[in-house]
């Protein structure tokens, strides 16, 4: 059993991915290492990867007694907007745990400021809050600075493989799993709060919950749904869990500029979370997660049209918005969309956990009266630099009396 900080090492950052004899785990662990790199560049979200701890049986005990301070450091009014939105969050809260779940219940909620529109990846905890963040990665940093704030001890953890971050904040003398996107959390019989490495080696306690612990979700999931997943995924025996700490004390030493889209894309994103899900899906026995990228268009094939229709083109299995779509008529260009204009929330897939852009339309009427009556082709298409050409055609009747 670890006892050091010195012995702590080789279960840190990259260089634990030496301690997974498993190959498959520690291929999935690299991906998953080169995929946040690409997505966040050398900023605060990737920063602190080089801090995370595997939580393993050599681990657990040092990491749950010793690894994180019970007390918090923060300085009152070097955070003027954070300060004043925790007051108003937790104005009446009689206790810690009252407080932890207010803060929650407000990052669980965050999605709604823009729902579906990513702006940009990354940012301070101020930019996170007025942008409406939804990405789990950054409402786990947001969620434990907030913590902080309130006085309550948090830390980030990573389901690495399964491609999810939440926390753990220390109320009633312990450490307490809180996912602060989804709202998930379990409770002992006796109303306790548990760890992360007791719900993932007490899979029992998914069933053992009550409304009240049910009741916390989002909106956006079922309690099935999050049960479904937990099982294949982020509490799979498979999985690999680790353990950072972030405390806004630290803030000098965390870059936090913030990437677009195009930023991703100019990255090799793309490329590295396809090899990143590959990765995932060959540990948890998937396969599902590999699809090539494709639109579905809100035209059909054979359709009759007529009149000024709307073309909507809606990509799936993408992993970050296309940069560009383009929209032909019989090979002629008719409109360019520079990014994708979001119509419906992200999802996630609930077999391997990485997160697609599923629910993006980008749209351009057509005008039929314009082209004689008969068949014509409709081409969408993107170039994405780490695939190539993605593109799709749908030939329709056009008929106008």
């Amino acid at each position: 059993m670890i006892q050091s900080w010195v012995e702590l090492e080789p279960y840190t950052g990259l260089k634990a991915a030496g301690m997974l004899q498993d190959e498959a785990q520690r291929t999935a662990y690299v991906c998953n290492w080169e995929q946040l790199k690409r997505n966040y560049g050398d900023n605060v979200d990737f920063q602190l990867l080089h801090k995370q701890v595997m939580l393993r049986r050599e681990t657990v005990d040092f990491l749950y007694q010793q690894f994180t301070p019970t007390q918090t450091c923060f300085q009152v009014g070097t955070r003027p907007y954070l300060e004043q939105i925790v007051s108003e969050i937790t104005d009446g809260c009689g206790s810690d745990g009252q407080k932890a779940f207010a803060l929650m219940r407000f990052t669980r909620s965050l999605y709604q400021k823009n729902a579906g529109l990513q702006l940009f990846y990354g940012g301070t905890e101020e930019e996170l809050i007025k942008k409406g963040e939804q990405l789990c990665e950054c409402l786990g940093r947001l969620y434990v600075a907030l913590c902080e704030i309130a006085g309550i001890p948090g830390r980030i953890l990573m389901h690495v493989i399964g491609g999810h971050i939440v926390a753990e904040v220390y109320i009633e003398g312990k450490w307490a799993y809180m996912d602060p996107r989804i709202g998930f959390h379990c409770r002992w019989p006796d109303g306790s709060l548990t760890t992360a490495w007791e719900i993932w080696h007490h899979p029992e306690l998914f069933d053992m919950q009550d409304d009240t612990v049910k009741d916390e979700l989002s909106a956006r999931w079922t309690w099935e749904d999050r049960v479904r997943s937990n099982r294949a995924r982020l509490f799979h025996p498979r999985e690999i869990i680790v353990v950072t700490n972030y405390s806004l004390s630290d803030a000098r030493s965390y870059n936090y500029n913030w990437l677009t889209s195009i930023d991703l894309a100019r990255n090799g994103f793309t490329a590295a979370n396809r090899k990143y899900r590959t990765a995932a899906a060959k540990v948890f026995g998937l396969t599902d997660l590999v699809d090539k990228p494709s639109f579905i268009l809100s035209i059909k094939e054979g359709q009759v049209v007529h009149g000024s229709i709307s073309i909507i083109a809606t990509p799936k299995n993408f992993t970050v918005p296309p940069v560009e779509v383009d929209f032909y008529i019989d090979g002629q260009l008719v409109y360019s969309n520079p990014g994708m204009i979001p119509i419906g929330e992200l999802h996630n897939y609930v077999e391997g956990g990485v997160r697609t852009y599923t629910c993006f339309g980008a749209g351009e009427m057509w005008d039929t009266t314009t082209v004689e009556n008969g068949s014509h082709t409709i081409t969408v298409c993107t170039q994405e630099a780490d695939i190539g050409l993605i593109s799709v055609d749908v030939h329709v009747d056009v008929h106008n009396s």
